[in-house]
């Protein structure tokens, strides 16, 4: 399905978008904006979704336009693009990428010697290669690179060619992306795309995986709206409408699994050239049962190919089998993965490199990329572009469409099991004469697996077996049977002579046994027959007697006959007399409807008289509403031009520095702010519509820093409370009271001495420790209980800042519980050690049992405060927790005081209930928390309400039942990174995601009930630049709340997110500036 083909048509079928398609790509605009974000923050952006997802499209419709069309990035508004493909050479290739497109040089034109120059930088400074390269080109500090690696997966699909345990390219190229992204001195940018069944692949990368969690951003799936948008877009100007049933279960589709979006876009494009071309001069309405007629969006594209393959000649239909039969591999290790070399099939399918190149074009042609062919060395001419296919090319399968096709999956189940046979057979010559020749069922399976006409030496080249030692072991195996079996027939030879002769004495006995039998058979009829002619003389007696009854009862019928005439005379003289009467009565009943039909007639005259009057007065009301309507489309207008000023106000703060020329151009932002709030609330109140967004919000917060004479709003003194503190701060409690306190990396507990309820201060060292400290939990206003990352689990007391050591594992390093208990846990520790908390991850303190939990990677452990004052030794107990399965650890734990239960979220994204009076563990698994394959991250009870943050960003909302079970309520997206914190505040739900960023998303987003209130947008803050918050916690001090955040950088700062204090405060910073 090439660009010609697609010249008149907005959907590509199955190819990605390519950039000149720009105009006609929908539906992605947020996806777009998203990516956009994250690389201008981190200069780097890896794209994961499943095959067919739509990254190639995003990036090259989506991104690269929108770059070119002016972003900003760290070298202004100019940008070179270098589309690069790893393949099975990725230095090599890169190398050759950064040559050919000319992304050096001013004019894009290269020299001949730039590739070797490229690769020779790289191999020699590995990591600090690229920004050699780019720091000596013409457009260092002139334009910005944004390189683009696509297809990422090639590193592991094709291990054939590229061996990641063998080859280091694949390393070289990691380190050089994690270097030059983190380079601050280069504008270099990369985009990468990954299909996400590979995302487990880049753990081996340990450099990479640093900001890996930062920047990777999973596409999300094309839902109804998009689909609708890119509808009425594309097919609505063309008179064709798809009915939203359609739209619909397309969304659905799509949603359960995105790797179908190929078959849909093929589905649309094939609805454009059957129904727009030429274009309908009437709009043509599509329904389900109306498209069933040219085929569903899951079919179509199988029974076209079907088609295609019927109207191919004999010999061209072999030569199609041979083709896609070189793809499938019955090797375990590829499974869903089809590839091969160009030069295998040429020998299979004995033609030239000429014939077999126009059989790929012809199919591409028709059906795009479905087959999708690249070069060992990308260079020069794209594969696709070539006349002719080079034998050292490679043919693999791209999308899973054609894997669908009944046709290829009955290929590819063949292919199977002839590689099964092949395995089986290999493996057992290669014993030989250890092991024994074939015989019997394995002998005549392996004799025509070697007279099938796909089995010989040029098809078993694909399979490092020896072709010729299986079939020399197949067939001395067939001779030994054969002379076997020979030996076999003579003794059977013999057994039959022998059967004969005792054949011939039974015939003769068998005949005297018959006879008998016959005469003792002839006897019996002959008593039979006398009993039959008795039987005869009965049924005739019985016949006659019947007859005479019969004759009697129609004598009686004819006399009740006659005796019913006479009554039917009498009744009819009756009827008649009745009849004269009923006339008369009519007659006077027609006057009387007469008069009624008179008077309804005068009835209706006044009602019409009375609606005539009523519709003038409607009329005037619509007069009225119109007029209303049309101020209300003017103030909305108005309405959005002004939040679409936020981004400029907010593009002009954000380069605006603290130095004092530019003072006048803050205190004019400043005032248009005040202005622009106030006027956006203002008319918000009156349209009834959300005000609040993310600009408005990060306009609002870099407003009170630069006031105060800061970048970020962290960085302000006044609202940072444990300023001497310079590193990551993981925890934050509130007592009872009031009090906060905090701890982190730096390894000391900070404390309030007071309620901040009551007066917010800077918070005091209390104590030290030797480890890091990952939870709190106050017990008491004056006792705090500390977990740390060592294993340890403290009581300090604020007060006098005694501390005493409850629990610890000795020599314990993080990791070491999974160790114990799983074997093969290399992946999944490293995994554990890069992403979760180590050591006492959480604590939960029961008030009514005076208990203390505390999670330990897979375990969980019960401390008995009351024992430790009676000073009972045993105050400490292991709760089992037996649904947990050997792969699982505990990344989430939260206490619901209104069931007794603790919730525990797992890596594996499943939800343990442990009731704490001795039942049976209730364990709900992903599908169950609809969760769709999303990872629980972080788990959080208020009242008989529960949130669920995942590691891709999405907030999951409960209701905790009696019985302990989760009712769904519904689910929204805080952001598209792992959620660190949550806390709610029975109005809002307050998300702090790994990106840095603070979301707030109104409860109503998850109120069945609320379809027609009024719900407001999530809106987001940043927490500046290269930092995001671990932990979130809420006080309230004279009738304002705030909210404190523990971040990354080691503030702990409180904020007021109420848009009326913020402005207020922004109002009385600008009057000083007066």
């Amino acid at each position: 399905m090439t660009s010609e083909n697609n010249l008149f048509s907005p959907f590509p079928g199955t190819r990605p978008y390519s950039e000149i398609e720009t105009t006609n790509f929908y539906g992605r605009e947020r996806e777009t904006q998203d990516v956009l974000d994250i690389l201008k923050r981190y200069k780097l952006v890896t794209i994961c979704g499943e095959n067919g997802s739509g990254k190639s499209s995003l990036i090259q419709a989506g991104i690269i336009p929108k770059l070119r069309k002016g972003f900003l990035g760290q070298t202004g508004k100019e940008w070179v693009i270098c589309n690069f493909r790893p393949g099975v050479s990725p230095i090599e290739n890169l190398s050759y990428a950064l040559s050919d497109s000319g992304a050096m040089y001013l004019k894009g034109k290269s020299k001949t010697t730039d590739h070797q120059n490229y690769k020779s930088k790289i191999e020699e400074k590995r990591d600090l290669g690229l920004i050699e390269i780019f720091a000596s080109s013409e457009i260092y500090e002139k334009k910005n690179l944004l390189i683009v690696i696509d297809q990422l997966e090639d590193f592991f699909k094709f291990p054939d060619y590229f061996d990641v345990d063998k080859n280091s390219d694949d390393d070289i190229l990691f380190d050089l992306v994690y270097r030059t992204s983190k380079y601050k001195q280069t504008s270099i940018y990369f985009v990468l795309a990954l299909d996400i069944d590979y995302l487990g692949k880049l753990n081996s990368y340990d450099r990479f995986t640093e900001i890996l969690n930062q920047t990777q951003y999973k596409l999300p799936h094309i839902g109804k709206g998009a689909l609708s948008e890119i509808s009425k877009n594309t097919l609505h100007k063309r008179n064709i409408q798809l009915s939203d049933e359609i739209l619909d279960d397309i969304g659905e589709k799509l949603n359960d699994a995105p790797h179908l979006l190929p078959d849909i876009q093929y589905f649309l494009f094939s609805i454009n050239s059957h129904y727009a071309n030429p274009m309908p001069k009437e709009i043509i309405y599509l329904d389900i049962e109306k498209i069933s007629q040219l085929g569903n969006y899951n079919e179509i594209f199988e029974k076209d190919l079907e088609k295609s393959y019927q109207n191919l000649n004999n010999s061209e239909k072999k030569q199609f089998e041979l083709l896609l039969r070189c793809l499938c591999s019955g090797n375990k290790n590829r499974i869903e993965i089809f590839y091969i070399d160009i030069n295998y099939i040429i020998n299979l399918l004995k033609i030239s490199e000429d014939e077999l190149t126009k059989i790929i074009k012809n199919f591409q042609h028709r059906f795009g990329n479905t087959l999708d062919i690249f070069k060992k060395v990308i260079r020069g001419v794209p594969a696709e572009e070539q006349k002719i296919f080079d034998k050292t090319d490679i043919l693999s399968v791209k999308y899973q469409s054609i894997l669908n096709w009944k046709r290829f999956i009955d290929w590819k189940n063949d292919e199977d099991k002839k590689f099964e046979i092949y395995s089986e057979n290999y493996y057992k010559a290669k014993k030989y004469p250890a092991e024994s020749l074939l015989t019997a069922t394995s002998l005549e399976t392996a004799s025509l697996w070697l007279m099938d006409k796909f089995v010989h030496k040029e098809w078993s080249d694909k399979y490092l077996f020896n072709f010729n030692l299986t079939s020399e072991y197949i067939k001395r195996s067939e001779d030994t049977n054969q002379k076997e079996v020979r030996l076999q027939e003579k003794i059977k030879n013999d057994i039959i002579k022998s059967k004969n002769t005792r054949k011939r004495i039974y015939i003769s006995f068998s005949i005297i046994i018959v006879a008998i039998l016959g005469f003792v058979g002839i006897y019996r009829y002959n008593a039979k027959h006398r009993e039959a002619e008795v039987n005869k003389r009965e049924r005739a007696l019985a016949i006659k007697e019947k007859k005479i009854t019969d004759s009697l009862y129609s004598s009686l019928k004819e006399f009740t006959l006659m005796d019913s005439l006479n009554n039917a005379l009498l009744l009819k003289e009756k009827e008649a007399k009745s009849q004269l009467f009923q006339d008369q009565l009519m007659s006077q009943k027609e006057l009387v409807g007469l008069k009624q039909r008179n008077d309804e007639q005068n009835r209706l005259i006044e009602l019409k008289k009375e609606k005539i009057f009523k519709d003038s007065i409607e009329a005037n009301k619509l007069m009225n509403v119109a007029l209303k309507e049309s101020k209300r489309a003017e103030l909305s207008q108005k309405f959005i031009d002004l939040k679409d000023s936020l981004s400029l106000l907010l593009y002009n703060l954000n380069n605006t520095t603290l130095n004092d020329y530019d003072k006048g151009l803050l205190k004019k932002l400043t005032k248009n702010s005040i202005l622009n709030y106030d006027e956006l609330k203002f008319l918000g109140d009156q349209l009834n519509r959300d005000y609040d967004d993310d600009n408005l919000r990060q306009v609002s917060v870099n407003l009170i820093a630069k006031l105060n004479g800061e970048n970020e709003y962290s960085q302000i003194e006044k609202y940072d409370l444990v300023k001497q503190n310079k590193k990551p701060l993981k925890a934050i409690n509130i007592s009872s009271n009031g009090k906060l306190a905090t701890g982190g990396d730096s390894k000391i507990l900070f404390s309030s001495t007071n309620s901040i309820d009551k007066n917010i201060q800077p918070l005091e060292p209390i104590t030290n420790f030797s480890s890091s400290i990952n939870s709190l939990e106050f017990l008491n206003d004056n006792l705090i209980a500390v977990g740390l990352e060592n294993s340890e689990i403290w009581f300090v007391e604020v007060s006098s800042m005694k501390k005493v050591r409850v629990f610890q594992i000795k020599d314990w390093k993080p990791g070491k519980i999974i160790k114990k208990s799983i074997q093969n846990i290399s992946t999944l520790v490293a995994n554990f050690n890069k992403t979760y908390f180590k050591g006492v991850s959480f604590l939960e303190y029961d008030r009514i049992t005076n208990k203390l939990y505390a999670t330990l990677e897979k375990s969980m452990i019960e401390i008995d405060i009351a024992k430790i004052d009676s000073k009972n030794k045993d105050f400490i107990k292991t709760i089992p927790l037996e649904s947990l399965s050997e792969e699982e650890f505990i990344t989430s734990m939260a206490f619901s005081d209104l069931s007794e239960t603790i919730y525990i979220a797992t890596n594996q994204g499943n939800i343990i209930a442990k009731g704490l009076k001795g039942e049976k563990d209730l364990k709900l698994s992903n599908d169950f928390l609809k969760l769709r394959n999303k990872n629980a991250i972080e788990i959080e009870f208020y009242s008989d309400k529960v949130l669920i943050g995942t590691q891709e960003g999405g907030i999951f909302v409960y209701k905790l039942e009696d019985d302990k079970n989760l009712t769904y309520l519904g689910s929204k997206r805080a952001n598209f990174s792992k959620v660190n914190d949550l806390l709610y505040d029975d109005k809002n739900i307050y998300a702090l995601t790994e990106n840095g960023s603070l979301t707030i998303i109104d409860d109503k987003n998850f109120e069945k009930s609320s379809k027609n209130k009024k719900i407001k947008t999530p809106v987001s803050i940043s927490l500046g630049d290269g930092n995001f918050g671990n932990a979130i916690e809420s006080f309230s001090q004279n009738g304002i709340t705030y909210f404190v955040t523990a971040d990354q950088v080691g503030n702990l700062v409180y904020w007021d997110l109420d848009l009326d204090n913020t402005f207020e405060e922004i109002s009385r910073l600008y009057s000083e500036l007066n």
